[in-house]
């Protein structure tokens, strides 16, 4: 019954994402249409939560675009949304390589629930940073602060140092099994 209502739930943030423009302002509010309005106008990162269409909420940092959405759907990426709906279940292990803040993550992690884990990588410190408070009260995640590369090592793009982690077979056992949703990546 649960996979139900979270398709129905889906249903209705696909259909508030497709809706007339006159009707997603009444939908969504002024104040919450005001508020993503000003922060891309002014141009200042603003933090504010998000409802999520899955039940919960996540910070998120407008004016941001991925954040804009999320901000006013709870939904980001309906294809994507879909086909994780349809694939994640109980007792999955799923890699979200580029986590951003965390969405697919928590989706994630309620689709394959306790028995389930998920491996979140971002290696951008503020980006990071948010992820981090997002899934923090989440014990089948373990977070890490690397970007996903074929060999380990570090790259300096425009300032900023980016770990890179190139993960054997082996060691993604040993990570999953060991890692308890503690680990909070950093190099």
């Amino acid at each position: 019954m649960a996979g139900r209502d979270l398709d129905n739930q889906f249903r209705g943030a696909v259909e508030r994402l497709h809706d007339f423009p006159i009707r997603k302002l009444r939908l969504i509010g002024p104040r919450r249409f005001l508020t993503r309005e000003c922060a891309g106008f002014f141009g200042s990162a603003t933090e504010r939560e998000a409802e999520l269409f899955f039940g919960g909420a996540m910070s998120v940092v407008l004016p941001e675009m991925i954040s804009c959405q999320l901000y006013v759907y709870g939904l980001f990426d309906e294809l994507v949304t879909g086909m994780a709906l349809r694939a994640g279940r109980q007792g999955d292990v799923v890699l979200d390589v580029g986590a951003h803040f965390g969405y697919f993550t928590l989706l994630f992690s309620r689709l394959v629930g306790k028995s389930g884990r998920i491996v979140s990588l971002d290696p951008t410190p503020s980006t990071f940073a948010v992820l981090q408070r997002n899934t923090a009260h989440l014990s089948n995640v373990t977070r890490l602060k690397v970007a996903a590369s074929r060999h380990n090592g570090s790259l300096t793009d425009i300032g900023l140092r980016v770990d890179l982690f190139c993960p054997e077979y082996d060691q993604c056992l040993v990570a999953f099994a060991g890692a308890g949703g503690a680990t909070e990546g950093s190099s």
